[in-house]
């Protein structure tokens, strides 16, 4: 009975720890992203996240690489993050082609 516990305290020990890195890296990226963009385009970055976590993701990764590679000459403006939004949510067509 005592081994379960343990167990069971270990799994929500290891939950937490792991709630709590993301809540970090999360208040990271949110940081680093005031720094790069315009209010405009944070305010709908933010929007993106809460209805597609996923293209968010993507976004703000790929802002991030262009911040680290120098690409980005000054903040990120709401024109420029709109046209990359469009670019990463682009859904490739698949063509099968039978012979």
């Amino acid at each position: 009975m005592d081994d379960e516990l343990d167990e069971i305290r270990q799994q929500k020990m290891a939950h937490m720890k792991q709630a709590e890195q993301q809540a970090q890296a999360e208040a990271q990226l949110k940081q680093l992203l005031d720094v790069i963009m315009t209010s405009a385009a944070k305010e709908r970055i933010m929007n993106v996240r809460l209805v597609n976590k996923e293209l968010y993701l993507k976004a703000a990764q790929y802002i991030l690489l262009m911040y680290r590679a120098g690409k980005l000459q000054g903040k990120l403006e709401e024109q420029a993050l709109i046209q990359l939004l469009k670019t990463l949510s682009q859904k490739r067509e698949i063509k099968i082609v039978r012979k």
